[in-house]
């Protein structure tokens, strides 16, 4: 399936820790929101639809995050994200995380869900 970029987030000052990073956590809130994305504007599906009419829902297994490089206060980040792989009763989704501007990752990130 084809990667997009589900838009850009600016990384505002609640979202910093004591070291003047984003702190970890907040990239899965952004994962979430760019899962929800993909499926509306990528792929063209309601996921809040499919769920309610039990044709198609999941949660999630196992998220593993590899960071390359820190993001900051004020930048703004792209994020891209893709269906991995596709099983009977799971499947994977790929995110890379750039900061805006440049191809240098600053995340990949991992999920795998179960049906």
């Amino acid at each position: 399936m084809k990667a997009i970029d589900f838009h850009i987030v600016l990384k505002r000052y609640s979202e910093i820790d004591g070291q003047k990073i984003v702190f970890n956590a907040h990239y899965l809130t952004d994962l979430d929101v760019a899962v929800t994305e993909y499926f509306l504007e990528g792929l063209q599906l309601d996921m809040a639809e499919l769920a309610e009419n039990r044709e198609f829902d999941f949660v999630l297994a196992k998220t593993t995050l590899e960071y390359k490089s820190p993001a900051y206060l004020n930048d703004w980040l792209n994020i891209w994200c893709r269906v991995g792989k596709v099983g009977n009763a799971s499947m994977t989704m790929d995110f890379k995380i750039t900061r805006d501007g440049e191809t240098d990752p600053l995340l990949f990130l991992k999920k795998s869900c179960k049906r």
